[in-house]
């Protein structure tokens, strides 16, 4: 993390808030196909 930081600190404010904004997209995909596979998990369970 700590390395991040001292990355960002020489980019433009933009590029850090474009980063940022592509990362939250990449973690917010990664749940969505994380929760589709919890959900089935249980479907198969209950059958």
């Amino acid at each position: 993390m700590k390395k991040k930081r001292l990355f960002y600190r020489y980019k433009s404010k933009k590029y850090i808030e474009k980063t940022h904004f592509a990362n939250e997209k990449n973690l917010l995909q990664k749940n969505d196909k994380r929760h589709i596979s919890d959900k089935m998990m249980s479907i198969i369970r209950q059958k």
